[in-house]
């Protein structure tokens, strides 16, 4: 049975590392001498650093889909490990609504709903899409997609495609987004083809960047609460003097009363004598 510590870094790289923070790698390094070598590796490091720094998706992003239903590419990861030697996992590009990956789709709740990546759609765009019975336009009163092929088990929803897309760019285009790449969740494309900081390619060392990064929220957090108890301490201060002040204006109205009390007295005292 494979201990933990025989797991071979590729299998650490592509498929632990991205279920793990940067603490976790962190906390990982403290385990062995083995495990501090893994975390210190550069490509650990980008990944994170990756990660943590906004993802720009550009005309040229590759799109593989939610981590759930990627399609991994056996051939290409074949020739990469004949040609380099090296084990890596390689995921098949695609895009939402095509004719490739709707071609199983009965109808147009099936389509929106079922099909590879139909959760790339933003939910408030898909909700005004009309289903295929009305945009259809060969006369037929029906919301199923016309049976193609040999023996019939695909269906041709090419029209509708045009129609969805088509309803997507224009959702896009409205909002200054891409019309090329329409999907707009950057975790859904390959990281390595995603726009990143321009000065990703100069950095030196992706462990101190990553933690410039994991450290620039708490430091803003820690500055707002100083600021936060400087102005209270300023307040209490205020509150302070304002009781001294009260304390003494007290103190000044107790001899004011003890004088006029002996007033008081001494005139009692001499209309008795009288």
């Amino acid at each position: 049975m494979s201990t933990f510590d025989e797991i071979p870094f590729e299998v650490f790289i592509n498929a632990i590392l991205p279920c793990l923070s940067a603490v976790d790698v962190g906390r990982l390094a403290q385990a062995n001498t083995m495990w501090r070598d893994f975390a210190g590796e550069s490509i650990v490091w980008k990944s994170l650093y990756l990660r943590l720094t906004p993802a720009k998706i550009l005309d040229t992003s590759v799109h593989i889909g939610p981590r759930s239903v990627r399609l991994r590419d056996r051939h290409r990861e074949y020739i990469i490990l004949r040609n380099t030697g090296k084990s890596t996992t390689v995921y098949r590009p695609g895009r939402p609504f095509t004719p490739e990956s709707t071609f199983r789709c009965t109808d147009s709740t099936w389509f929106l709903n079922n099909s590879w990546c139909c959760g790339c759609m933003p939910q408030d765009l898909k909700s005004t899409l009309k289903s295929w019975r009305e945009v259809r336009t060969d006369g037929i009163d029906s919301d199923e997609f016309q049976r193609v092929g040999i023996y019939g088990g695909d269906r041709d929803t090419r029209p509708y495609c045009e129609y969805v897309n088509s309803k997507w760019v224009e959702y896009n285009r409205e909002k200054g987004l891409s019309t090329i790449n329409l999907c707009q969740n950057p975790d859904h494309y390959a990281i390595d083809t995603l726009g990143t900081l321009e000065d990703c390619k100069k950095k030196r060392s992706f462990k101190k960047a990553t933690l410039i990064i994991l450290e620039k929220e708490p430091k803003a957090e820690l500055a707002k609460a100083t600021r936060e108890k400087k102005a209270k301490l300023r307040r209490l201060e205020k509150a302070r003097q304002a009781i001294r002040e009260l304390e003494l204006q007290c103190l000044e109205a107790e001899e004011k009363e003890t004088q006029a009390k002996k007033v008081m007295e001494s005139i009692k005292t001499g209309i008795s004598l009288a």
